[in-house]
């Protein structure tokens, strides 16, 4: 698949649990969830997630392809017990996600960084130790999926 794996938006008073499997081979980003509450994610391995190479600022590119993303508005996340690794630049990226966000016996590992917590507006709990500072915001495409147009 040379687009977003599977994401997930605008999930409010419910839940979404992506449990089992494999998610492979995407571009961009593995698995995405944005303005969504109450979305669980065990079990699963995300991987091999290619570039895609988008504009920073005027005549500067970055070449982005994460596995696990989460955006803004994002809340209310668990993250147990998955695998992320070998994609492209970020294992797991948190760039603007809201409150209660939490991944707990998770294995990060390959591309340029394990764990990216950014612009976020409360607490991402995540462990220190998988935690990698780019030295920089990192560039993201977070645009809401269009459905049903």
């Amino acid at each position: 698949n040379q687009a977003r794996g599977v994401w997930i938006q605008n999930v409010t008073g419910g839940s979404v649990d992506v449990s089992g499997g494999e998610i492979s081979g995407n571009a961009l980003v593995g698995l995405g969830v944005r303005d969504s509450d109450g979305v669980t994610v065990s079990g699963v391995t995300v991987q091999d997630t290619t570039a895609v190479r988008l504009p920073r600022d005027l005549g500067h590119y970055e070449d982005v392809g994460d596995g696990l993303a989460l955006f803004t508005g994002a809340r209310n996340v668990t993250v147990a017990s998955i695998v992320s690794r070998n994609n492209a630049r970020a294992q797991l990226l948190a760039d603007q996600a809201g409150a209660g966000v939490r991944v707990v016996d998770s294995e990060l590992a390959g591309g340029l960084f394990r764990a990216v917590v950014q612009r976020v507006a409360a607490q991402v709990t995540v462990s220190e130790a998988l935690v990698d500072d780019p030295g920089r915001v990192l560039t993201v495409d977070n645009s809401a999926v269009l459905v049903g147009q």
